[in-house]
């Protein structure tokens, strides 16, 4: 999981994560999404029982209905297909504007996913009524954010941050519109 390690500790010490689902390792692979979820179709899940859905502020937009992220939109007409129960989703995110796309989405989907958490560096969220503001680190990431336009100096950086080793001791941020 792409998570700060007090927040990944108290959700696996809280539920049985049946299903960790990354927006960074599906993108655009349907297919594989579909694949993996297909697995808990029939499953007949227990009280503890989660599906974690990380959506990271790096999704890509395209011409789907209303403009949604593509991620997203695949998620919900599988998780839909499956009938997968939305009380055990949880969905973790780094994007405040998730909530927005998420009402947009359960309305369009006549599927709601309901436990939504936002969080900028994937450390400071709230599980249900545990605060683990407390055991995290705000410095244990480095983040760094160059989407929107493709521009020279965003360029630059992400060779700067690649030529010093850097690209994978933090977090990063990176897709040209």
């Amino acid at each position: 999981m792409r998570l700060h390690k007090a927040a990944g500790k108290i959700l696996t010490d809280k539920y049985n994560i049946k299903l960790y689902i990354d927006s960074i390792d599906y993108d655009y692979e349907y297919d594989k999404l579909d694949d993996d979820v297909r697995v808990l179709a029939d499953y007949k899940f227990m009280p503890d029982d989660i599906i974690i859905v990380a959506v990271h502020d790096t999704c890509f937009y395209s011409n789907c209905s209303y403009g949604l992220n593509i991620f997203l939109h695949n998620l919900y007409i599988i998780l839909r297909k499956y009938d997968i129960p939305r009380e055990f989703l949880l969905l973790l995110s780094n994007y405040y504007g998730i909530q927005k796309e998420i009402e947009t989405m359960n309305s369009l989907f006549m599927y709601d996913i309901i436990r939504v958490h936002c969080t900028p560096l994937w450390y400071d969220f709230f599980i249900d009524d545990t605060d683990i503001e407390d055991d995290c680190s705000s410095t244990d990431y480095l983040y760094t954010c160059v989407n929107n336009i493709k521009r020279l100096h965003r360029v630059y950086t992400l060779c700067k941050i690649k030529e010093e080793g850097l690209y994978d001791q933090g977090i990063i941020s990176h897709r040209w519109n």
